[in-house]
């Protein structure tokens, strides 16, 4: 059964593609519409089990449970997912705040005001201060409410999410991430 053929585009009525590449990062489904370049998200909020009885020996019952979640009405629970950019705002009741806990600009707190800043030393909407930060670190990425992308920017020393060296990654709340010898936690705040 292909998920994505039940799905059309409330714009121009194509079918949508499922993108695996994306929802995989997005940690939800995403789908692409070719016709009109738009993109869409799709969280299912229901989950069914299903009994599967093994067939390879007739006396053994063997039962396997497999998850699956039926189609939503399409009109009802698909959102346009927003690209970030330096020019668009952050969704509708979401702020990210970055407060510097270690490094030369401890005690610091900086909002982040678009869906994507770059933070880096000299160049970026989030500056760092830290020599051993790169002149283009990394980049923040806001899609909506619960994806919050972190990538860096091939930084000379690297970026660490809560101590693991990352290429990209998803933050949440509470979230450490360190460039050079600055350390930035990550507190996202979503309105009731």
């Amino acid at each position: 059964m292909t998920v994505s053929s039940d799905l059309l585009c409330p714009g121009c009525g194509v079918v949508l593609r499922l993108n695996e590449r994306s929802s995989r990062r997005a940690g939800k489904l995403i789908y692409d519409c070719r016709t009109c370049e738009r993109r869409f998200s799709l969280r299912p909020r229901e989950v069914e089990l299903v009994e599967e009885v093994s067939p390879e020996e007739p006396g053994t019952r063997t039962q396997r449970l497999r998850a699956f979640s039926p189609m939503p009405p399409p009109s009802r629970r698909l959102t346009e997912v927003r690209q970030p950019s330096v020019t668009a705002s952050l969704p509708e009741g979401l702020t990210v705040t970055l407060d510097f806990t270690d490094g030369p600009q401890r005690g610091h707190s900086v909002r982040v005001g678009f869906s994507r800043c770059v933070i880096g030393r000299e160049e970026g909407e989030i500056q760092v201060t830290d020599p051993l930060v790169s002149h283009r670190h990394a980049v923040l990425e806001v899609y909506d409410i619960d994806t919050i992308i972190l990538k860096d920017l091939a930084s000379t020393n690297g970026t660490y999410h809560n101590g693991r060296l990352i290429d990209h990654c998803k933050l949440q709340d509470g979230d450490e991430i360190r460039v050079g010898s600055t350390i930035l936690t990550v507190a996202i705040e979503k309105a009731a």
